[in-house]
């Protein structure tokens, strides 16, 4: 078991850095961040120290009910990292100096489109890093997919590393081309049921389990997808991120439910309800939806910008909508002014994503 880390000597209900789940929270990293201190342990390091750095208990593995939060998952991520001195945080057999996966994806930030980009990182690793398999693969289906592979799984037992690197290639690879690839399927190497416990389970809510290699499959027209992030930008991500690309807070944050509901009406009425109107339909006042945006770091405005570009990208790129239908359907008196939007919200013009014979 993962507890079994750390000592069972007697601790006290409530400990400091540690909240207790309630039925309602979405997501707790608490399993996930045992299975890391694992690692940290068999390679002599001080755990409940390292813990304490990162501003959680020692007592993690002794409160059953504990919740730990994102904000202190980064964080132990970020320690532990340093404190090995390894971007595979112990579980390949021989450390990768901190700081080779970000640069690979620096590199890769001058490839034209999505597929360039993976197959790059497929041929860095290849080059670079012996411990771990990286394959961009092309299925009859229509699907491509990432697929990543140990080379000594013995060393990832608990299969931490290769949760935790589906997630943060999903993130890396989606923030690249500015837009949420939509995931078909996900293969996962161990024999489990989906759970949140899991770090790749915010990639994709179902799996297929006991697969030889884990990773990501989406449809093939999303290989196209123009790269629009630039190497500048991916050094002030990863400054603001801490090092490491976000993880989910929840599924049932206020901001997701309202994203659902705009999703809803523009595919209905093409009409965008009011804030007021909104905030009555996901059974909240105006200003508790404002502060609550407020509270997971966006606003009504940024939502909304964030759908009209994520539906924008859509049409363009995989429906093969004209510019002019797009600007329609999204409300948009005409073309022009939809380019400039368009270009507010991703720093490109439209025509980035327009594909090849559109």
């Amino acid at each position: 078991m993962a507890e079994d880390w750390i000592p069972r000597a007697g601790g006290h209900r409530g400990a400091i850095g540690l909240h207790h789940t309630k039925a309602s929270d979405p997501i707790n990293h608490r399993v996930a961040a045992l299975r890391l201190c694992v690692s940290l342990t068999r390679h002599g390091l001080d755990a409940p120290r390292l813990l304490a750095d990162a501003g959680i208990s020692a007592l993690l593995a002794q409160e059953p009910a504990a919740r730990l939060s994102t904000p202190q998952m980064v964080a132990l991520l970020k320690v532990a990292r340093l404190a090995l001195n390894d971007d595979l945080y112990g579980f390949g057999a021989r450390a990768l100096k901190p700081g080779t996966i970000h640069y690979m994806f620096e590199l890769g930030l001058r490839c034209e489109t999505l597929e360039v980009l993976i197959a790059h990182c497929a041929r860095f690793v290849a080059q670079l890093v012996p411990d771990l398999s990286v394959d961009l693969v092309c299925e009859p289906s229509g699907n491509a997919g990432m697929r990543i592979g140990l080379t000594q799984p013995a060393c990832d037992p608990d299969h931490f590393l290769r949760d935790q690197l589906l997630l943060y290639w999903y993130r890396v690879l989606s923030w690249a081309v500015g837009y949420p690839i939509p995931v078909a399927r996900l293969d996962v190497c161990v024999d489990e049921e989906p759970s949140p416990e899991r770090l790749c389970y915010w990639v994709c809510r179902t799996w297929r389990a006991r697969q030889p290699c884990a990773g990501f499959y989406f449809d093939s027209r999303y290989l196209s997808l123009p790269v629009v992030r630039t190497p500048i930008e991916w050094q002030q991500f990863m400054e603001q991120a801490n090092g490491l690309p976000e993880l989910p807070e929840g599924a049932q944050a206020l901001g997701v439910r309202l994203m659902g509901l705009w999703r809803a009406e523009l595919k209905q009425t093409r009409l965008l309800p009011s804030l007021e109107q909104a905030a009555a339909r996901l059974g909240v006042g105006p200003r508790t939806l404002r502060r609550q945006l407020a509270r997971e770091g966006t606003s009504y405005q940024q939502s909304l910008d964030q759908l009209l570009r994520e539906t924008a990208i859509e049409m363009l790129h995989v429906q093969r909508l004209g510019l002019a239908d797009v600007a329609e359907q999204l409300g948009f008196a005409e073309p022009r002014s939809f380019s400039r939007a368009f270009k507010r919200w991703t720093g490109v013009p439209p025509s980035r994503y327009t594909r090849p014979g559109g």
